[in-house]
């Protein structure tokens, strides 16, 4: 029956007296409604302890297109004035800023003072948004042109402008230079720093021949044989395949094998491992004969003597396959962009190659964190 974001406290009572006055005061509680109801503010609404929502927004909207928001003077009260603004404004709606001294409210200052001197202080204290912001942003940084948001920085253009005596279009366009060399020159420097990181790694071609080979072996092992797995085994190599699909492997007898599964699925047909072990190619065979060979085994004492069991590698195939290959992805992007800090760092690029350089790194760095 009552969603406080739909709702705005004293609506009822007021909506009248914001219809003649063309104004609508907002504030924050229920008491700061109560006070200036007291002392004969009666266009006044509040958004019930919440922050501003654009329905209740849209429910002034019926009675009049002017709003002033009025907040409290510390720090908390300011940083929702901020977000109430910016959001009225996206309402194509016109807006007022009333601060109230340090340490009060309307409700504490209402009890202070008579309803003249408070009706005098709601007139005289009224500022335009811009204004308002342009004080805020003094306060917060300390004339920096370069510390606010797009927004503020907008904002602190506007007085520049007007103190200087210089076209907005102009010093915004002079600003966005500076902004652009900087951010340009700070990737760069990035991204040559990550090379000096790069050679304390191992070698990435030797990562990546290793990470090849546990590809292959878990290929060859599961998909030469039925024991002891629950997938399917042709279902397996057709999602095995599937994944290295797109990865480029650089050993030749490793590309062979990965053949010679292609074109037995393909055919609806299932290898065993006597079809490696008897292969006319030595090569073949004896890299086949290395892939087989167990890199570790558990002892019985395990589960026998210490009641341990363990999760072998053919219990969680799926995973472990997708593991393996996701890990040689990961290796061949860094090597991509271990080849791109190469290019980057040659000499006699242009400016355009330079910026193509870093766009691409920057997309390499994405898909390595994915």
């Amino acid at each position: 029956m009552y969603k406080k974001s739909q709702a705005l406290y004293g609506i009822f009572q007021s909506k009248n007296e914001i219809r003649k006055e063309n104004k609508c005061y907002i504030v924050e509680g229920y008491t700061d409604v109560i006070s200036l109801h007291q002392k004969g503010i009666y266009n006044v609404v509040a958004s019930s302890g919440t922050s501003l929502t654009i329905d209740q927004i849209n429910l002034i909207k019926r009675y009049t297109s002017n709003i002033t928001i009025l907040f409290d003077g510390d720090e908390a009260g300011i940083k929702a004035s901020l977000r109430g603004i910016d959001m009225i404004l996206e309402s194509d709606t016109n807006v007022r800023v009333i601060l109230f001294p340090d340490g009060e409210d309307p409700d504490s200052y209402s009890k202070k003072v008579n309803s003249t001197l408070l009706s005098e202080y709601l007139i005289n204290n009224e500022i335009d948004f811009v204004t308002f912001k342009i004080d805020l942003l003094k306060k917060i940084t300390r004339n920096d042109p370069l510390k606010p948001d797009t927004l503020k920085r907008s904002n602190y253009i506007k007085e520049s402008s007007l103190k200087l005596e210089i076209e907005e279009s102009i010093l915004i366009s002079e600003l966005n230079k500076i902004i652009l060399k900087n951010n340009y020159s700070s990737k760069k420097f990035k991204i040559l720093e990550e090379k000096k990181d790069s050679k304390k790694l191992i070698s990435i071609e030797n990562v990546i021949s290793l990470q090849e080979k546990e590809c292959i072996r878990i290929l060859v092992n599961y998909g030469t044989s039925d024991s002891n797995f629950s997938i399917d085994r042709l279902s397996f190599i057709k999602y095995f395949l599937n994944e290295i699909e797109d990865v480029k492997f650089t050993n030749k007898h490793h590309l062979s094998i990965i053949e010679c599964f292609r074109d037995s699925t393909y055919n609806n047909k299932l290898l065993d491992i006597n079809y490696f072990l008897n292969h006319d190619d030595k090569n073949l065979k004896n890299e086949v004969i290395d892939l087989l060979s167990s890199k570790y085994e558990l002892s019985e004492n395990w589960i026998k003597k210490y009641k341990i069991t363990t999760v072998e590698e053919k219990e969680i195939l799926k995973k472990a396959s997708l593991n393996s290959v996701l890990r040689l992805k990961f290796r061949l992007i860094q090597k991509m962009i271990q080849n791109n800090i190469q290019l980057l760092n040659s000499d006699n690029l242009s400016e355009k190659e330079e910026k193509e350089i870093i766009s691409d790194h920057q997309k390499l760095k994405k898909i390595e964190v994915e």
